[in-house]
């Protein structure tokens, strides 16, 4: 569905953000980038969403993608009800009528574990959760093939965190849909991908499936990463950052 090839992007001033990253993500199929601040991971998702554009390289999709950024907040317009957000990318991306648009967007709501009561809510009358979960909904209401998520789990409390990459899981389930998620945090990748590519300093260092990569890293930027994080008796691993 996904097809990224020796992707490069330099900025001005000759900075080099991404240099020769190759990925690709199938038809209902999920991976993870992961990498620290500054691994170029972030880049090569707004390269594909069309946000940045390449120096050279070459991106293939099959179908359409939106993006879930890490703060819902600012992606959400303050002064609209959840509902009102979801009908205004149903009527531009799809043919509904009113009535249909209704429906769909109750459908939306149950998908993501909100209800009728959120729809009628401005952004500040949710909480942190209910926000990204609104964000995923909008996201989805496009009927997108793959979603991109940019730190989608990050700004949460680990307890949030769980019910959204849970939310994640039952979503794709439902809809077939394929999963670009751009982390930092190794703890996450398990629950919600196969597949994994780990950057550092806008290259590939690793990628397979996320088992072998997470139980068996070949390289040792994976290995420093694996060891930040925190777990019973950790002791924090010199020279990885895990800021996103």
């Amino acid at each position: 569905m996904l097809e990224v090839r020796n992707l490069r992007k330099v900025f001005k001033g000759g900075f080099v953000a991404v240099d020769g990253v190759s990925f690709s993500v199938p038809a209902g199929g999920s991976l993870a980038v992961v990498g620290e601040s500054g691994s170029g991971k972030t880049t090569c998702a707004r390269i594909v969403t069309g946000l940045e554009k390449a120096t050279s390289g070459t991106v293939t999709l099959d179908g359409t993608v939106q993006m879930v950024f890490q703060d819902p907040y600012l992606s959400l317009d303050r002064r609209q009800t959840v509902a009102s957000c979801l009908d205004e990318v149903l009527a531009h991306h799809t043919r509904l009528d009113r009535a249909g648009r209704r429906a769909r967007t109750a459908e939306l709501l149950s998908l993501v574990g909100l209800d009728e009561r959120h729809g009628t809510a401005l952004p500040r009358g949710l909480s942190g959760g209910q926000r990204q979960r609104v964000a995923i909904a909008r996201a989805l209401a496009a009927d997108p093939k793959l979603l991109v998520l940019d730190e989608a789990v990050a700004a949460l409390d680990v307890s949030i965190q769980a019910q959204i990459l849970n939310l994640l899981v039952d979503a794709r389930a439902a809809t077939g849909i394929g999963y670009l998620f751009i982390t930092h945090d190794l703890s996450v990748v398990r629950h919600v991908c196969e597949d994994v590519v780990v950057m550092s300093r806008g290259t590939v260092v690793e990628s397979g499936r996320v088992e072998r990569v997470l139980e068996e890293p070949e390289a040792a930027y994976t290995r420093k990463l694996i060891g930040s994080v925190p777990r019973p008796g950790w002791v924090p691993t010199r020279g990885v950052s895990r800021a996103g």
